[in-house]
């Protein structure tokens, strides 16, 4: 299977967009968000074809990938992006010129503006891609002479480099220590030409061929280089560990050799190749050999027959990768008090060492580290292997790579752990402690020209610095919980953290179950508790996937679990700020006139007797709050005098600019431009239901409880008085309610900014009146439409059972029917 991370992203309304529905192919997000949310997200066979680096791209053998890629790169399809006139006319358009296409071709496409800087200081820029031995599959095969032009001539392609070259016999990666039923096999007439174009050592030209372009580009693919060894002068793992350990740019550059090739039209001996025929192709290689720099380590418990399997998948491709594992004891043997190292039975080059039971992941991988040697070490768990997805050399590569490595060089390099990701999501992002609680969010600090991203917490499954690693804390007293602990703490000691997607270890879960590891797993959640709170977090919660603040369902979810939705970050500027007030299942906005008549609904409803009030004694603390709204009709000095000392009283008004700047006539009610000024002012407040009354509404607060538990769950649903008008409905603006996802949309900067809320509407006429304006909207998006029950008053004062609403009332009448419920 190809790599597939997902992070659950939906479209707005948690509903798959078509362009998602019907296809497996990636697709970008519609809105601004961090690299981390905007990776692949594909299934089966299929990925992207222009998604990140070319080192990335693992088409499976033989797959449809595998082919596209082949034939789009070759210019051998069609063009898919074709512009097309609107009579569908085919204009004839010139066939591409020859180029050589490489590895290094992404990186110099993300780093363009900076080379542009540094070619007019004259400086050459960064081009990096060359992988040694089994790795250097990823290089060659993405080196390719394209274009449609002169496709029946002959071309000729030299490569120009001091590194040994050498031919693997088949397009995929396999080991250069080939088996001897490789051996014995007929080569391929790619083999057989790709053999007799190296030169011999010592030449400046290490390979050279000329062919048709189908035949040039099948050997090209078979090439490879060996690595150089070269035992470091200094052992960098054995240096103090309050040192530094970035190394210069000198010492960079001596892991890293150069290759040039070069193409040209014809065979003809003698010829020079023309950089305005075909531009050359330069880029550094790594000489690097991993079985010299890296040591693969791994902590096991009551499962140690998992030791084997990992190390002879790593045996299959390196003969002399050290390997050192820790096998704890069984509970019941003797004579196992220290640790004792041993050579294995059956893996060379592999170290067991026997330590006593419950020694726990803390103190096995501090040992583990300690007794490696070399200058990089590999953590895995006892479940992991190698596979066709690892690449150690791309690992290595980027902890050399000159875009990063020297002056914030990684510590730690974490790869995507597939399996994990299609259960549960992607274990990486950046961590953050509110109110003693810990939280992991997908984000990311920084995205590197590779593609590699920079975040503060990956899976305990990484690539390390060893001198490094020996100076960062693992707390020994944690036999589980020490994943987060050796993040969070060593933050302190500058820990720099990223994930490269060019690489990956399988978690193979397959026959790892055992009776005493089954009994480990069953005191688990006690002994992850007790880890946090040792930390000094009560609880932590690991964020899988984005919780979108506009989704009822994410944000019901979040306070089904007690986390307020407002410690959660939902957008790439992180989690929202804290709300003005608490949190309010209901939150009322009461429209209310700045003249006399509203100062006496105003006192009306703020007395014990009125059903805000009561809702709220009835409903329980946080069950609701209000404001009043009050919208001047024209601006007086004197009239926001007394608003404003009626608010310093109460402390419950939002007063909205005059209602003549949008209308020329004096509105009933508020107009639509004060509507969004509320809405405006309301953005940071934390709430399920906003709802927007008149003053002159009469409310029977049971029966609008009992309507808001029939309009659950409330995503997408409006509650109101609709009425139909042929092809639209019309919201009386007497009562409605917006559930917190309509409200998120609509208050939106990108969304609110660009509502009407004046002209004339077709179907609802003048848009600053506040029904027709709020129709207008509702009309713009597919809302569900819930019918509130309520009495149009035409005479005297009558109720209808089980009505919510009467309106409209006097000031008079609305305290009579709050002081005798019962007329109601």
């Amino acid at each position: 299977m190809q790599p597939h991370f997902s992070d659950g992203w939906k479209d707005f309304g948690g509903e798959d967009g078509d362009l998602t529905r019907h296809t497996d192919l990636y697709q970008a997000r519609h809105m601004r968000a961090l690299s981390d949310w905007s990776l692949v997200s594909t299934a089966r066979l299929w990925l992207p074809l222009n998604f990140g680096p070319p080192s990335q791209r693992q088409a499976m053998p033989q797959s449809v990938v595998d082919f596209a890629l082949r034939y789009y790169t070759l210019d051998l399809a069609p063009r898919p992006f074709r512009k097309k006139g609107f009579n569908n006319a085919r204009k004839k358009v010139k066939a591409r010129a020859k180029r050589l296409r490489s590895i290094s071709d992404f990186t110099a496409e993300s780093t363009a503006f900076i080379d542009e800087v540094q070619s007019r200081k004259g400086k050459a820029g960064i081009r990096e891609g060359g992988l040694p031995g089994i790795g250097g599959f990823r290089t060659f095969k993405e080196l390719r002479l394209v274009g449609h032009e002169d496709q029946d001539q002959q071309w000729h392609v030299s490569v120009e480099t001091p590194l040994s070259l050498f031919c693997r016999r088949e397009h995929r990666r396999v080991s250069w220590g080939l088996t001897p039923n490789a051996r014995e096999a007929p080569p391929s007439r790619a083999l057989q030409h790709c053999e007799a174009a190296l030169q011999s050592e010592g030449s400046p030209v290490a390979f050279q061929l000329c062919l048709s372009v189908a035949g040039l580009n099948a050997a090209l693919s078979l090439l490879a280089y060996h690595p150089v060894s070269m035992q470091p002068t200094k052992d960098r793992s054995k240096e103090p560990t309050g040192g530094d350990h970035r190394q210069s740019e000198e010492e960079l550059q001596a892991h890293f050799g150069q290759m040039r090739i070069t193409a040209r039209r014809g065979c003809a001996s003698g010829a020079v190749a023309s950089e305005a025929e075909v531009p050359p192709v330069e880029f550094a290689a790594l000489l690097d050999d991993v079985e010299e720099y890296v040591t693969v380590v791994a902590h096991c418990a009551e499962r140690c027959h998992l030791l084997e399997r990992l190390a002879v998948s790593f045996r299959e491709v390196y003969a002399k990768l050290p390997i050192i594992t820790t096998c704890e004891c069984a509970e019941d043997a003797l004579g196992c008090e220290e640790p004792v190292a041993r050579a294995h039975e059956r893996v060379s080059q592999m170290t067991v060492v026997s330590v006593p039971y419950d020694f726990g992941l803390s103190r096995g991988k501090t040992l583990l580290i300690e007794m490696t040697d070399t200058e990089f070490v590999l953590v895995l768990d006892d479940d992991f292997t190698h596979s066709m997805h690892s690449c150690l050399e791309c690992m290595l590569w980027k902890m050399r790579s000159r875009h990063y490595a020297l002056w914030k060089p990684f510590d730690v390099l974490g790869f995507p752990v597939q399996e994990d990701e299609r259960i549960f999501g992607a274990f990486r992002g950046r961590l953050r402690v509110t109110n003693q609680q810990l939280f992991l969010e997908p984000m990311v600090e920084e995205v590197l020209p590779d593609g590699c991203v920079r975040v503060e917490i990956c899976p305990m499954v990484f690539l390390g610095r060893t001198a490094r690693m020996r100076r960062f804390h693992f707390n020994k007293e944690l036999r589980v919980g020490e994943h987060e602990q050796f993040f969070y703490a060593n933050a302190y000691n500058g820990i720099q953290v990223a994930v490269c997607f060019d690489s990956s270890f399988p978690h193979f879960r397959v026959n790892t179950m055992s009776a005493g590891y089954v009994k480990r797993r069953e005191r688990m959640p006690e002994l992850m508790a007790n880890a946090f709170q040792k930390l000094g977090f009560e609880r932590a919660m690991f964020l899988f996937r984005k919780y979108d603040h506009g989704r009822m369902a994410d944000y019901d979810e979040l306070l089904d679990k007690t986390v307020p939705p407002w410690h959660i970050g939902h957008d790439s500027c992180g989690p929202p700020t804290t709300p003005p007030v608490p949190f309010a299942q209901v939150f009322v906005v009461v429209l209310s006139s700045a003249d006399e008549q509203g100062k006496r609904f105003r006192s009306v409803l703020r007395s014990s007797q009125a059903w805000l009030p009561k809702f709220l004694h009835l409903g329980g603390a946080g069950s609701l709050r209000w404001s009043f709204a009050v919208y001047p009709s024209h601006d007086e000095g004197g009239l926001y005098v007394n608003l404003d000392e009626e608010n310093d009283k109460h402390k419950d008004m939002l007063i909205l600019p005059p209602s003549d700047r949008t209308s020329k006539e004096k509105p009933l009610v508020g107009t639509t431009d004060q509507l969004l000024q509320v809405f405006a002012l309301l953005r940071d407040f934390q709430f399920r239901f906003l709802t927007i009354s008149r003053q002159d509404v009469f409310v029977n607060f049971e029966h609008f409880m009992d309507q808001l538990q029939i309009m659950e769950p409330p995503a997408g649903k409006v509650l109101g008085s609709w009425a139909s008008m042929g092809t639209a409905w019309r919201l009386d603006d007497h009562f409605f309610v917006l559930p917190r996802d309509i409200f998120t949309l609509i208050s939106a900067p990108e969304v609110i900014s660009r509502l009407a809320v004046t002209g004339y509407h077709q179907v609802f006429g003048d848009l600053s009146v506040l029904s027709a304006g709020i129709s207008s909207w509702m009309h713009a998006y597919a809302v569900e439409r819930s019918p509130l029950p309520s009495t149009l008053r035409h005479g005297p004062l009558v109720c209808t059972s089980r009505s919510v609403t009467l309106h409209p009332v006097s000031p008079e009448e609305l305290e009579g029917l709050f002081n005798f419920p019962g007329t109601c």
